[in-house]
């Protein structure tokens, strides 16, 4: 079966598919093909199938039949767009009684212009740096793709992992193995002084003779007598008892470990004679580079290059431990080709045990080999790469504006569509504020998540249809004093013109008018952004204000620039500013109209009760606890919230905008720095108080006095 593409000129290049994954052992060496070019699919001679499927490494290509000219054809299209360095195009058929076939081309190469290789080269050594499981989650969604079954094949990750493991493992147990390793009582063979000697044999007779100066004058009689005068041995051979280690337990432990500094060895090798092959270019492909374009396998390969690194660090620290064991076990290591004999030594005893454990799994995890190296070079799309990018520049911009990492997590929103490891969730503190940064949140149709509480209104204006979620690169939350505020953000491997005539207007229709907030009428998204790599730090907003209006029109919509380097990470810190400082000036207001509303109800307050102070008394405190039942407070406010807690009723707060009884302003009252309670944290600084204190329930530095605090818990005075 051949696929046939064709060129932006016309012409047509016939690609060989053949029923087998591609390797490195035989690439397309006759054809060079462009990311940023269009080109078409032809494929002809197939009608005795009834599905047909095209991908470019897993990227589905939409593929339609041609009945005039009785073949299957997609559209002239970037059909490389993202790709780089390698990919390859496999076909999927299907016949009607359900028997399916896969049919592959070699390897192709990619060529981008020397703009995306430099960005892609940058790119790639900020993400490493910072992820260091990067290359692990660029690989393919799909193992299935990739001729990868369930544990058949184990990944150079997770043996790396694994030598981690092993590494652990053998420096934890080192002291038990030390004090604790076993052994057997064997007779050794010495020379011995006499009066150590306990048995005397043949052997023990023909050393004396054999070793006559060690034969000295004695008046006893002996049996040894020479030229009339006895002699006796100072030395004699006899045996002793003594330990031995030379056993199969032991030589195993060693031997394990040589059989993984062996192995990494032999990777070492093997990597660097294929990194070696993928990078020979042959001079048919050189001479079809125009000078606007390059292949980025140099920028590429520096992290398979990597991969040598690593091994060659794990081999370096797996021959020190060889060499300790080596000293205190004593023996001379097994050679093993595959899981040992498990003894009852590695049944009964821990240390042994546990070793024995590390070499299961290393032995029936399986392996991996060269030809399973097209799975490593996978990565995906430029655009996805990108979207890393923007995930560790945001999160390093939003350390740089103050705000402290508190913790990272991974949510996983939906379980079958779960696929890459990596954190999705991270939250900082700092400045008044909690903010959330969320990779690739879900937010539904039907549902809000645990993070956000925001939810789709269904219909995509684009397509013209209805969907059951929107799926944004990123979403800021910022959490203040009074609410939430929401940034949405996506990431564009692209350029100003594209972003301002394509994508901002796809993000407005989809994020700006399909987006809302739950129980509210106005959605909480403030603002809604694309950004894209640059050379220079621009932020553009799509709205303006001719007429001076002191408010801005919110959501803001606007776009900007990642630039490379600390330097552009510091750009973006400023940029990221601009956004926090619209959340400062909403919260200001909300304080603002808060304290109004609280000065009009107390005012009300004021003429009430000057109009019944001449009723009874019961009816006067009646009316002052309706009316002060009736002031809108926040939770977030109130003297008594901590770790959003109420220390006075003993649980969660959830007043927002509502009347609340047990309300005080924060400001109101002083907190105790001394107290009776067992909470409450006293702080020495050399035996002596430094007059720090603080609430291990609520963590405020002092107490709001036990009175009202439901978690007081009375010092035990007698202890």
């Amino acid at each position: 079966m051949k696929l046939c593409i064709v060129k932006p000129d016309g012409t047509v290049a016939e690609i060989l598919l053949r029923d087998r994954q591609p390797s490195f052992e035989a690439f397309n060496n006759e054809q060079l093909f462009f990311e940023n070019y269009q080109y078409k699919f032809i494929l002809r001679e197939i009608e005795e199938y009834e599905n047909v499927e095209i991908f470019v490494g897993d990227y589905s290509v939409p593929i339609h039949y041609k009945a005039s000219t009785d073949w299957y054809e997609t559209d002239q299209d970037l059909v490389f767009g993202g790709c780089f360095d390698l990919a390859y195009i496999s076909v999927w058929v299907s016949e009607k009684e359900g028997k399916e076939e896969r049919f592959y081309t070699d390897f192709l190469r990619i060529a981008t212009t020397k703009q995306t290789t430099r960005q892609v080269e940058q790119m790639l050594d900020e993400i490493e740096k910072n992820i260091p499981n990067f290359l692990e989650v660029c690989f393919s969604r799909n193992k299935k793709n990739s001729g990868l079954k369930n544990d058949s094949t184990r990944s150079i990750w997770n043996t790396l992992k694994l030598v981690d493991e092993i590494i652990k493992t053998y420096e934890e147990n080192y002291d038990s193995f030390f004090n604790h390793k076993k052994s057997f009582v064997e007779p050794v063979a010495s020379v011995e002084d006499v009066r150590s000697m306990r048995v005397v044999n043949q052997e023990s007779l023909r050393w004396i003779a054999c070793n006559p100066d060690n034969l000295v004058k004695t008046d006893k009689k002996t049996g040894i007598n020479f030229n009339g005068h006895n002699y006796m041995p100072s030395k004699i051979k006899t045996y002793i008892s003594k330990y031995s280690y030379n056993v199969y337990e032991n030589r195993v432990i060693l031997g394990f470990l040589k059989n993984v500094i062996d192995y990494l060895e032999n990777q070492i090798i093997g990597f660097a004679k294929e990194i070696v092959e993928v990078e020979n270019i042959p001079e048919s492909i050189v001479a079809q580079l125009p000078n606007t374009h390059a292949l980025t396998g140099k920028c590429v390969y520096v992290y398979y290059k990597g991969v040598v690194d690593r091994f060659s660090e794990k081999k370096d620290i797996l021959e020190e431990i060889y060499y300790r064991y080596e000293k205190i076990l004593k023996c001379i290591p097994e050679d093993i080709y595959g899981l040992p004999k498990l003894t009852n030594t590695f049944k009964q005893i821990y240390h042994y045990r546990i070793c024995y454990e590390c070499m299961a799994k290393w032995f029936e995890t399986g392996d991996y080999t060269f030809d399973h190296l097209n799975y490593l070079f996978k990565l995906k799309t430029l655009s996805r790469i990108f979207e890393y990018y923007c995930l560790i520049k945001i999160q390093n911009a939003i350390a740089l504006c103050g705000f402290i990492l508190q913790d990272s997590d991974r949510i996983i929103y939906d379980v079958e569509d779960d696929s890459e490891n990596i954190n999705n969730q991270y939250i900082f503190e700092g400045n008044g504020y909690e903010i959330t940064l969320l990779y690739e949140p879900s937010i539904w149709i039907d549902r809000s998540n645990v993070c956000t509480n925001l939810y789709s209104t269904g219909y995509n204006f684009i397509k013209s249809k209805w969907n059951d979620r929107w799926t944004p690169d990123f979403v800021l939350k910022i959490s203040g004093n009074y609410k939430d505020y929401y940034y949405i953000l996506d990431a564009k491997y692209s350029n100003f013109y594209n972003v301002k005539r394509r994508y901002i207007p796809a993000l407005v229709l989809k994020y700006g008018t399909q987006i809302a907030s739950k129980d509210k009428f106005f959605s909480d998204v403030i603002g809604i952004g694309a950004i894209y790599p640059s050379k220079e730090d621009k932020i553009y907003y799509f709205k303006k204000n001719a007429i001076n209006s002191l408010k801005h029109s919110l959501p803001q919509y606007f776009s900007l620039t990642i630039v490379d380097g600390d330097v552009g990470t510091q750009i973006l810190k400023e940029q990221i500013e601009k956004l926090f400082k619209v959340v400062d000036i909403l919260e200001e207001e909300c304080e603002n109209i808060d304290s109004s509303k609280k000065e009009m109800s107390l005012n009300n307050f004021e003429i009430e009760h000057e109009k019944i102070e001449n009723e009874p008394k019961t009816e006067v405190e009646k009316k002052e606890k309706n009316d002060s039942l009736n002031i809108n407070v926040s939770g977030k406010n109130c003297f008594y919230y901590a770790k959003n807690i109420c220390l006075c009723q003993k649980k969660p707060c959830t007043v927002i905008n509502a009347p609340c009884k047990h309300y005080i302003p924060k400001k109101s009252r002083e907190l105790l720095k001394e107290d009776s309670c067992r909470n409450l944290i006293q702080y020495v600084k050399r035996n002596k108080p430094n007059g720090r204190v603080e609430c291990s329930i609520s963590g405020l530095p002092g107490c709001i006095g036990a009175e009202q605090c439901k978690f007081y818990l009375k010092k035990n005075v007698h202890k």
